[in-house]
């Protein structure tokens, strides 16, 4: 006699899943940890230090990222029904990421470095100029 399983508790674990994580940060997150195991090695490969052990941490560091942010979403939909602390906890981790991949690039060629504060000058630039300008109108229709 086959002995029946119910799988509709998979089901159900899925979409609290699909419902509980935000599925387009998680996205982002996962673009973000590629592109930094992607420069990491390039990195790696480029100073002739390739290391299975230093490699190893890094990506046990990325799961244990991963399943962080997992479960503070989970838990915070399962309390609040809410993703802000969710989204908050994967936007840091992104941040973070992206620090890293920030980091591996200046050290493969030092010229990103330099055009990255190039390109952020021009932009504190502009948005100055902007709320200057903006505060200069409201003077204006103040007046």
């Amino acid at each position: 006699m086959p002995i029946a399983v119910d799988l509709d508790w998979i089901s159900s674990l899925k979409g609290l899943f699909v419902q509980a994580i935000p599925q387009k940060y998680f996205q982002v997150l996962l673009l973000a940890m590629a592109f930094d195991m992607i420069t990491g090695i390039s990195l790696a490969l480029k100073q002739r230090r390739f290391n299975s052990s230093i490699g190893m941490a890094g990506v046990l560091r990325k799961v244990s990222a991963i399943a962080g942010c997992t479960f503070v979403a989970l838990l915070e939909y399962l309390l609040w029904q809410e993703n802000i602390l969710g989204k908050t906890v994967i936007l840091l981790t992104v941040l973070y990421e992206a620090t890293s991949v920030f980091e591996n690039i200046n050290a493969i060629d030092p010229r990103f470095g330099q055009l990255i504060q190039t390109v952020a000058r021009q932009i504190t630039r502009r948005l100055q100029s902007d709320a200057d300008q903006k505060n200069d109108e409201s003077r204006r229709n103040r007046g």
